[in-house]
């Protein structure tokens, strides 16, 4: 699990209903721009290890395909053993953990570009 701990000074600017000057307006818009910077550098890295993670799901799944009992005939009883493996478990709880960082860092970076373009367009005034 990451730590978005580093975010927190920057959710913390966001707060709309308060009326602010046009100089703070742009202080809070620049300082949405930079959590997006920091935010898009760590949403490449947790894109390329979600794909290494669910290409290893994958991989784990056609091993314990392979290594099925002989006596589970059809394909349902041999998914089902599959699914059952300690091993494909584990693997599927990190694939899972790594989905899940990266959806929250997207919604983070939706948030603060909305905040960029919103105090942006309120130091216009």
């Amino acid at each position: 699990m990451r730590d978005f701990s580093r975010y927190d000074p920057y959710l913390a600017i966001l707060e709309f209903a308060t009326d602010i000057s046009p100089i703070e307006a742009e202080r809070r818009a620049e300082k949405c721009f930079h959590a997006q910077s920091l935010l898009v550098r760590e949403l490449h890295t947790a894109e390329y290890a979600e794909l290494l993670v669910g290409d290893n799901v994958e991989m784990v799944k056609s091993e314990l395909i392979l290594r099925t009992p002989q006596d589970y005939k059809n394909a349902e009883s041999r998914k089902a053993w599959v699914h059952t493996r300690p091993e494909r478990k584990e693997i599927y709880e990190k694939y899972a953990r790594s989905k899940a960082d990266l959806d929250h860092l997207r919604r983070l970076l939706k948030l603060f570009e909305g905040g960029c373009f919103y105090f942006s367009q309120k130091a216009k005034r």
